[in-house]
């Protein structure tokens, strides 16, 4: 059995579409916030999960406040060598978060992190590292992932106030698109929905559509970087000019941020 355990952290109201997801792994404890689980063999399995904000290996005892890891590093050490053996060279920076950042603790063990394995502090790390306090238990949390899971690999371009794609992806989750051929976005902003729905299933015939011709644009560069420029199709127009499209299976829609006028632009 592992010496550790898995920590799946999301937005506050999904934790049934997590559940859904995460079958058939093994929970330990669950509550609105967070799942524990046992670790499966192949930790890149959970990096494909798409519901969750952030994957975190995680050790816990009583003991394991700042001053007694400091005097015990390799039990930190353990946990950082798995993460980075996923794939090192995903990994060139690192911040601790710990209650007393400025003690002598921490900063001894900052340094025994810096010289071990060669990172370099910094506020937007990509070895993500934790100490808290839950309850009676000290919990040291490594993220397994250089970025959180919500940041996806295709967003070339974000707007402002854009869709969550865990958001995105639940919102897909309830459209059954394993069963369905044609799904419409309305206000596509910058394709969010659209191409979480493609990944789930590529084969549907995937619209977009939105009035700004800019955001448009943004939204291309995005399926590009996700490589699915065909299957995806934008097109610029008002929904509420009623656009001759033709008939979906599934519409989706986030609500667009501005409507006064006719700049009725989405936001995903």
């Amino acid at each position: 059995m592992n010496s550790y355990l898995l920590k799946l952290t999301f937005i506050s109201g999904l934790k049934d579409v997590v559940l859904d997801e995460i079958k058939p792994h093994t929970i330990v404890s669950e509550s609105e916030k967070d799942i524990y689980l046992e670790p499966p063999e192949n930790l890149t399995n959970i990096l494909s999960l798409k519901s969750i904000t952030s994957a975190y290996i995680v050790k816990q005892d009583t003991r394991y406040n700042p001053k007694y890891i400091n005097k015990h590093k390799s039990i930190l050490g353990e946990l950082i060598e798995t993460v980075i053996k996923q794939n090192p060279k995903s990994f060139k920076t690192f911040r601790l978060r710990c209650a007393g950042s400025q003690s002598d603790e921490i900063l001894q063990t900052e340094k025994y992190i810096q010289e071990t394995y060669r990172l370099n502090k910094s506020l937007d790390a990509d070895l993500e590292i934790y100490i808290n306090k839950i309850d009676s238990l000290w919990e040291i949390c490594v993220r397994l992932s250089s970025r959180p899971l919500s940041v996806r690999e295709y967003k070339e371009k974000n707007i402002k106030g854009g869709l969550n794609p865990t958001l995105a992806y639940t919102m897909n989750s309830f459209c059954d698109l394993e069963n369905i051929n044609s799904y419409l976005n309305i206000f596509s902003g910058s394709a969010t929905l659209l191409i979480e729905a493609a990944y789930i299933n590529p084969n549907i015939k995937l619209i977009g559509l939105d009035i700004d011709k800019k955001t448009n644009s943004l939204a291309i560069q995005n399926i590009k970087k996700a490589g699915l420029i065909k299957n995806i199709q934008i097109k610029t127009g008002d929904i509420f000019e009623e656009p001759e499209l033709g008939k979906f299976d599934a519409i989706t829609a986030n609500l667009p941020f501005r409507h006064a006028d006719k700049q009725r632009s989405g936001f995903n």
